[in-house]
């Protein structure tokens, strides 16, 4: 009498399922990463974008007077990137004792800022 043996292990098609699967799960997980750093990234220049923008409102707040009315632009290094910077100081709606001062931060496009400050001085 012959007796079968009993094969142990795992036949071609299952390995291929089981490859299928993690390699589908696998992407999901560097998606999923890629996803984070990019969001982290944005939001370390968001961060920092805010820190320019607070500076610069400081600088006016300890002047000697208050800032003139009108439109000013310019440049300030935080962490080794160069921000540029935009000021509006205009007459506040109403009321004739304060300006309105806005202040925008960005990188390179304009149309894309990465915070927007505003803040209320009294006129010179």
């Amino acid at each position: 009498m012959r007796h079968a043996r009993s094969q142990s292990g795992f036949t071609l098609l299952e390995i291929m399922v089981a490859l299928v699967i993690l390699g589908v799960g696998l992407s999901a997980v560097i998606k999923t990463v890629a996803t984070h750093v990019k969001a982290s990234a944005y939001l370390q220049d968001k961060t920092l974008a805010h820190w320019v923008a607070v500076n610069k409102l400081t600088e006016l707040r300890i002047a000697e007077k208050p800032p003139e009315t009108g439109k000013t632009e310019g440049k300030y290094k935080l962490a080794g990137v160069e921000w540029k910077w935009k000021m509006e100081v205009k007459p506040l709606e109403g009321n004739a004792y304060f300006n309105e001062v806005t202040l925008i931060v960005y990188l390179d496009d304009e149309k894309s800022p990465y915070t927007t400050l505003a803040t209320y001085f009294g006129k010179p």
